[in-house]
């Protein structure tokens, strides 16, 4: 029931209730949920990605689609690098080890709270295709014992 809010309760992933996502009959609950199919100029797919993992969804698709796509990292390391992570409430960033310190030194810097996720915590888990070149799929290592094949692929038509 943690996809809804209860008065007065912080849900497992720390955010506060909301009143917009209270339980009520009929309510679907509001979620973080952000699949997204990158095309370019000409309409060709150049990166599907998703995520599962609550709160955590939006802001590791959106690395996954900016480390991919701009800065040209390999898929592999797109998704599996480590993430950062800003709830709001708390008012702090997260962070997985991985990430490299002249980042969270800067953040620090700058003036952000930061806090190291113990090993093994919970970012969201990424599965995303990419078609750069050659299709390829790939799943996070966040998420073990789930696999993805991709038979063909299609240019998209408008």
């Amino acid at each position: 029931m943690d996809d809804f809010s209860t008065p007065g309760v912080i849900n497992g992933f720390g955010v506060p209730a909301s009143p917009a996502n209270y339980i009520y009959p009929g309510k679907r609950p509001m979620s973080s949920m952000s699949p997204c199919i990158i095309v370019d100029q000409d309409g060709n797919v150049r990166l599907l990605v998703g995520a599962a993992g609550g709160t955590r969804i939006t802001s590791s698709v959106a690395a996954v689609i900016m480390k991919y796509l701009l800065r040209k990292e390999s898929l592999t390391a797109a998704v599996n690098n480590g993430r950062l992570h800003h709830q709001l409430a708390p008012m702090r960033v997260s962070y997985e080890h991985e990430v490299d310190s002249s980042v969270t030194d800067y953040l620090k810097q700058v003036g952000h709270e930061m806090y190291e996720e113990p090993a093994g915590s919970s970012f969201a888990a990424v599965t995303a295709i990419g078609a750069l070149e050659q299709p390829e799929p790939f799943f996070d290592r966040r998420r073990i014992g789930s696999s993805l094949t991709l038979a063909k692929t299609n240019k998209m038509q408008h």
